[in-house]
């Protein structure tokens, strides 16, 4: 299986729908019959749930993995079911892009196949919800504090050399410069 990184330097476009529809085009012109395009935003996408997508594709040559907020987390498309200026005029980055999206697929004469919802992480509150749910309890914890701040950061109960009438601390700093 080829990867390809179409990262912002190599994209055209005004909207996130021309770079994205730019994207594919560049992708199918350079030989591929199949494109499984991901973002870096979901962090429950494992290697098992590629390789059923794959497997849908090449089913119905269309796979969605839809977002919890409407979105896709995922999506796969056979060359013969994409048409550029339609997917650049979808509703990206919206809560109907997914259904718009399977819509589009289907007029195009695809069977979509559909992966299970997942959240993506699109600002500080879907972070937050996937850091609760993916994180050991006390990885939650210091991360909590850090975003507190550094007041929050500092240890509730000092070292015994903190104390009022305990020996002078030793300065807090960071690992020595070399």
């Amino acid at each position: 299986m080829d990867f390809i990184c179409v990262d912002s330097s190599r994209q055209t476009g005004n909207t996130f729908g021309e770079r994205l529809s730019g994207a594919l085009q560049q992708a199918f012109a350079s030989g591929y019959a199949q494109l499984l395009v991901i973002g870096n935003d979901c962090p429950q996408l494992d290697a098992a749930r590629l390789r059923r997508a794959l497997a849908a594709l090449a089913r119905t040559g269309a796979v969605l993995g839809p977002a919890t907020d409407g979105g896709v987390y995922l999506l796969g498309v056979a060359r013969a079911h994409f048409e550029a200026r339609a997917w650049a005029a979808l509703p990206w980055q919206t809560a109907t892009l997914g259904r718009a999206l399977a819509r589009q697929l289907r007029t195009s004469g695809a069977a979509v196949g559909w992966l299970p919802e997942l959240a993506d992480i699109d600002n500080e509150q879907d972070l937050a919800h996937a850091l609760r749910q993916a994180l050991p309890w006390a990885l939650r914890r210091a991360l909590r504090r850090l975003r507190r701040g550094p007041a929050a950061a500092a240890p509730k109960n000092p070292a015994p050399a903190d104390r009022p009438g305990a020996a002078p601390a030793q300065p807090r700093r960071g690992p020595p410069a070399y």
